[in-house]
């Protein structure tokens, strides 16, 4: 074989390898399997393990449903969006989460108070499983720039003092330590409300908690 037939079968491998690199896998990247898809979630199958996500939910991987329909998916992860279709596979290098839990230490009067965030704003919550949701008063959600008169919906609302006049909204983020899920059900309770944000069921029944004598432990339900 000649120096040119060399050359040129040389080059017929180089450009295979190229091809095959480019479609193949590599066994140390984490695999994002499309299995099923639904409106508002997706069945994705993260490095073997199933996980159904709701949108706004995050894997224990740290893969984020932003968005799906019975199409495609559109995930989150490490920064970067990703559309997926049924069957469809990704390989794509993210690092999972290196903390999944917030713990909340009781205070002297029994209470569990724990800073956090809505929608990016700092706030003090007050952890109240008798909430059916995230609750804020009317002044702190003014003051966060909720605009829960533009995009909520009228309702009534039973505190404490009786029935009260609010809105039903869905806040975009809720976080309280290391963890934040998004798309949580929330409301907002005009005049006097409560003096302090409640976080209620619609946060807590999205986690696993754990009560630790003094210690609530949060971490995400997977």
């Amino acid at each position: 074989m000649n120096k040119r037939m060399l050359r040129s079968c040389g080059a017929v491998l180089l450009s295979l390898g190229v091809v095959l690199g480019a479609g193949s896998v590599r066994a140390d990247e984490p695999v994002i399997r499309v299995l099923a898809l639904f409106p508002g979630k997706a069945m994705l199958s993260i490095d073997g393990q199933r996980r159904l996500l709701s949108q706004g939910q995050t894997s224990p991987e740290g893969v984020e449903l932003v968005s799906a329909d019975t199409d495609r998916a559109l995930v989150r992860v490490g920064g970067e969006q990703l559309s997926l279709e049924p069957g469809g596979v990704v390989s794509a290098a993210y690092a999972k989460p290196a903390h999944r839990e917030t713990r909340v230490t009781r205070d002297a009067s029994g209470a569990y108070l724990v800073g956090g965030m809505v929608n990016g704003r700092a706030v003090n919550f007050l952890v109240d499983t008798g909430a059916s949701s995230v609750v804020l008063g009317e002044a702190e959600a003014r003051r966060l720039g909720i605009p829960f008169e533009r995009d909520g919906t009228p309702i009534r609302v039973l505190t404490a003092s009786g029935l009260a006049e609010g809105f039903r909204i869905r806040f975009d983020r809720v976080r309280v330590g290391e963890i934040e899920l998004r798309g949580v059900e929330g409301s907002v309770v005009l005049g006097d409300g409560p003096s302090r944000a409640l976080l209620g069921m619609s946060f807590l029944n999205r986690l696993q908690l754990e009560n630790r004598g003094n210690v609530l432990v949060m971490r995400y339900k997977f």
